[in-house]
């Protein structure tokens, strides 16, 4: 069972983390360790915004049903987040960041015919 406050202080579990609101952060999303996302779908949208308004290309490395890492496409740039479903909960949580891009790779979006999702590219 999970404690309901935290021991250095009498901060509640259940706010101990950020949650990510996609009504509100969506427009300019920030990451951070800790946060948590509602689901895998929100998260990989939220990452690929984040890209898209930076105009930088992300490539997902691992993709399971309950763990997440995405990349910047430059395999030089240290930029990096992962997430995984937390304990007991049906919730996804940034356990890793690595926020700042070293490189200066631009992003271009097509849509592909096949499976009509948008591609990445360099």
């Amino acid at each position: 069972m999970q404690p309901k406050y935290d021991s250095d202080d009498d901060t509640p579990m259940t706010d101990r983390w950020p949650e990510f609101n996609p009504a509100t952060d969506m427009a300019d999303p920030e990451f951070e360790v800790g946060m948590k996302f509602s689901d895998c779908k929100v998260f990989r949208a939220v990452v690929r915004e984040q890209f898209i308004k930076r105009n930088r290309d992300v490539v997902f490395v691992r993709s399971e049903a309950f763990k997440l890492k995405a990349v910047c496409a430059d395999p030089d740039c240290p930029w990096e987040i992962y997430a995984s479903k937390m304990q007991h909960e049906r919730t996804l949580q940034v356990k890793k960041y690595e926020g700042e891009h070293t490189c200066g790779i631009v992003c271009t979006t097509t849509k592909s015919e096949k499976d009509d999702q948008k591609t990445t590219t360099v």
